[in-house]
């Protein structure tokens, strides 16, 4: 079984970095150190327009594109909450490309005077020798992720579609075809927004208080934790009796952090084995597993997870720290490089508290 689970992750990670090699975009505009992953695909109902989807860090942006007109039809962006989804926070229409001076896209969620997520986008076209760029300028605010400031190019002017890629496209989304390029009214795409959004902003809102957590040095971490008892435990073979047993009485969890990473499987709230496994978040493509983490976590033990796989590289390590209360804290040690991420590094940080 494991031999399978190996191959299976090695398989993924090599499919993983193919698509990733092929799906890159560098632009000769905007930030050089931000990593941009894109695909343009020809939507069967409208020839004329290319529908592009960028992803850069947790940002996702799906783009109906008049090459012709040198507009942007439709355009949303989505926020990719770690544990909750991609999530709809902003719509624009008719974005014209050519402006000297970008309309700006506002954020607020919830729509208050204290929003937990707030910024805003603009789009315009840009030029650098030759080449003509659709670029993307943002500053937005999460809780997970704190101020990102950010100019980036999302695709060529000249972008064009393969046809084989028109079952690759990672996105259903609503279409809303036009047979002229026209500036929405604020207020008209202010109403369509919220009636479609507001429910989901809401649980995104409930979410985030219940289970997004200040870390200090670590930033926020997000946290999904239940408890169970008995049963087969992720990472854990069976003639393991040993941890087998010992982690019979556990709390599962998916924990979300550094940006990218993500620890799902089990710790033991007594003997604080973990049996889990950990993940990165891919940008378009998903999250791809890096490493096994298995070992009981005392206080003079910690437990080591090496990755090498084809998409990262690096060492995990946790440990787990008495606090004052007599309870233990979980903490991290991380060197990790992703490709197309920014090298993930933090030292000696606490990522969540142990039940």
């Amino acid at each position: 079984m494991a031999l399978t689970s190996d191959y299976n992750a090695s398989f993924m990670g090599a499919t993983f970095n193919d698509w990733m090699t092929t799906h890159q975009w560098a632009g000769a505009c905007g930030s050089p150190n931000t990593s941009v992953v894109m695909v343009a695909t020809v939507p069967q109902h409208l020839a004329s327009v290319t529908e592009a989807g960028s992803e850069v860090e947790t940002i996702r942006v799906v783009m109906h594109y008049q090459k012709r007109y040198g507009t942007l039809d439709e355009c949303n962006v989505y926020l990719v909450v770690p544990g909750f989804g991609r999530t709809l926070v902003c719509e624009a229409y008719g974005v014209q490309l050519e402006r000297d001076t970008p309309r700006k896209y506002t954020v607020a969620i919830p729509n208050s005077q204290a929003p937990k997520i707030h910024g805003n986008f603009s789009w315009k076209f840009e030029k650098q020798q030759n080449q003509i760029e659709v670029v993307m300028a943002y500053d937005l605010t999460t809780p997970f992720t704190g101020q990102m400031v950010d100019h980036v190019s999302l695709f060529p002017s000249s972008v064009s579609a393969r046809q084989d890629q028109l079952q690759q496209f990672p996105y259903e989304i609503a279409t809303k075809p036009r047979s002229t390029i026209e500036d929405i009214d604020d207020l008209q795409s202010a109403v369509h927004f919220d009636a479609v959004t507001s429910g989901e902003h809401e649980l995104l809102v409930k979410f985030l208080d219940d289970h997004a957590h200040d870390m200090g040095d670590a930033g926020y971490t997000i946290a999904i934790q239940s408890y169970r008892e008995g049963g087969p435990v992720v990472g854990v073979a069976s003639s393991d009796s040993g941890l087998a047993a010992a982690a019979s009485k556990q709390y599962s969890l998916s924990l979300h952090f550094a940006g990218i990473l993500e620890l799902v499987g089990s710790i033991g709230p007594v003997d604080r084995v973990v049996a889990a496994e950990l993940f990165a978040k891919v940008p378009i493509a998903g999250r791809v597993k890096l490493a096994n983490v298995k070992g009981a976590l005392t206080d003079t033990a910690s437990v080591q997870a090496t990755i090498n796989v084809v998409v990262a590289k690096g060492t995990v390590t946790f440990r787990a720290v008495k606090n004052d209360s007599g309870k233990h804290d979980l903490y991290c040690d991380a060197t990790v490089q992703v490709k197309l991420i920014s090298p993930i590094k933090v030292t000696n940080v606490k990522i969540l508290a142990l039940p």
